[in-house]
């Protein structure tokens, strides 16, 4: 069952960021199963490198601010340094193995952290860099 389905609402016109977005999408999902089914050590896996493909977009992203001059660079990496905290500390749930409280509460609250930021912060970003010349 997906907790986060992947639509043309999360796809902004740059395609690394989207093709970088799908994949979370997909992990998050993954990690999702994972949990429902009890699979510890596979959750924790899942988690850790759901954490270090959130990371390495984040960065990208950044490495895409500093190159066009995007003028909400500091507005948009507080709120990446947020959202990686949040995950970071959900992470320890899923290390607890508490999986009822992962499926039911934190899983969906990250999943709502993402794609609030992929619809709000990463749309407006993406529209920058389209007219900047990045698709």
């Amino acid at each position: 069952m997906a907790l986060m389905v992947w639509s043309d609402e999360l796809s902004h016109g740059v395609a690394s960021i989207d093709a970088q977005h799908h994949e979370l999408v997909d992990l998050m999902n993954a990690l999702y199963d994972s949990a429902v089914a009890g699979e510890g050590a596979v959750t924790v896996r899942l988690f850790d490198k759901l954490l270090e493909h959130t990371v390495a977009h984040f960065r990208h992203e950044e490495t895409l601010f500093i190159a066009t001059g995007y003028p909400d660079a500091s507005r948009h990496r507080h709120h990446h340094e947020l959202l990686t905290a949040k995950a970071i500390e959900y992470r320890d749930c899923a290390a607890a193995g508490d999986f009822k409280t992962l499926t039911a509460e934190i899983l969906p609250k990250l999943r709502d952290f993402l794609a609030f930021h992929i619809q709000k912060d990463d749309k407006e970003t993406c529209a920058f860099l389209n007219k900047q010349g990045i698709c």
